[in-house]
């Protein structure tokens, strides 16, 4: 009777061995680390678990997201992850949920969002056909802008002609938005205004003031003066 016993001991200690590493290969290492954790708090005397039933044993790792650009200028943004293979993955987009979509035999997943104005702040979840829901992904934050910048140029005077070789270009635009005059990028002050000084070859000077903001929206301007020596 001992003899038996032993020997069925040795039995269910070399199978959950042998499940164990199924689940790190298959898995990852931090499946494998919660699943062992909870048949170390449960002991030896586990009660018969799915798979011992016949049912497929179901472990469901949080869903991983592809980068995100930080700012776009298209309203539709294209959102593409992986997850466990036919696994139901939801997108929440500013902590609501927007869409509902099943991973293919390979784990990956896509979305095609209308994007808000301004803020829009993504992660997804997912959850297998036995209702066990993985952890939400990693938060992405997009910034959707579809209008240019404004862009003001205060001086120099367009047509104007001028006595010395150096003026002063002096505008305002909005804040987080990148200014180049004459493809030289300019420092923007807080209020958004920018100053810079340039200098004049004798005759006819073209001046090209652009602004781009985060997503990409160009803003330009040209102006023309003379210096006359």
């Amino acid at each position: 009777m001992a003899r038996q016993r032993r020997q069925q001991s040795f039995w269910f200690y070399f199978l959950l061995l042998v499940l164990f590493v199924y689940l790190f290969f298959r898995f990852g290492l931090s499946v494998f680390i919660d699943w062992a954790f909870l048949v170390s708090q449960k002991g030896v005397s586990v009660k018969p678990t799915p798979s011992a039933s016949g049912q497929k044993v179901s472990l469901i790792s949080e869903p991983i997201l592809e980068e995100m650009p930080d700012a776009t200028n298209e309203a539709i943004l294209l959102i593409k992850g992986k997850a466990n293979p036919e696994t139901q993955i939801q997108l929440f987009l500013n902590k609501q949920r927007v869409g509902n979509i099943n991973a293919d035999f390979e784990g990956r997943f896509e979305f095609e969002q209308v994007l808000n104005d301004r803020h829009n702040e993504f992660y997804v979840k997912s959850t297998d056909p036995y209702s066990n829901k993985s952890s939400q992904s990693k938060f992405y934050n997009v910034t959707f802008i579809d209008q240019p910048p404004n862009l003001e140029i205060s001086s120099p005077e367009d047509g104007k002609k001028y006595y010395d070789s150096r003026i002063m270009v002096e505008g305002q635009t909005e804040k987080e938005v990148f200014v180049k005059i004459n493809n030289m990028p300019i420092v923007i002050k807080a209020d958004g205004s920018f100053t810079y000084s340039l200098n004049l070859n004798k005759g006819d000077n073209e001046i090209l003031i652009t602004a781009t903001d985060l997503a990409g929206n160009l803003t330009e301007k040209k102006l023309r003066v003379t210096y006359v020596d």
